[in-house]
């Protein structure tokens, strides 16, 4: 009976606790006529991929160019942490983005 608590106990405390993230982190380039930064998005538990998160950071940064990171020469750029893309980009008023607003703080 003892050990049936036990096992109880163990299953209880093992759906309970939450399930460690597996974020992958991705990092671009933002070149833009007046500003230059790093994007950095966090993938979360569903990943759509890197090409994914390229593409919302062009959606939202029109008219600047989005490379890929290159630590040699971008480490040193200030960072901008962005919003997933699924809520907020496509949440996000267009006319913000013409007047030079960004989901990337």
């Amino acid at each position: 009976m003892r050990d049936f608590g036990k096992a109880i106990l163990i299953c209880a405390a093992v759906l309970i606790s939450p399930a460690a993230a597996k974020a992958n982190v991705y990092l671009f380039q933002v070149t833009c006529s007046n500003d230059k930064y790093v994007a950095q998005w966090e993938s979360g538990d569903a990943d759509p991929g890197k090409e994914h998160f390229r593409i919302a950071t062009g959606d939202v940064n029109l008219d600047c160019s989005i490379y890929d990171y290159n630590p040699t020469t971008d480490r040193d750029m200030p960072r901008r942490w962005c919003s997933d893309p699924n809520g907020v980009v496509r949440g996000f008023p267009p006319i913000l983005i013409l007047i030079g607003y960004s989901h990337c703080r």
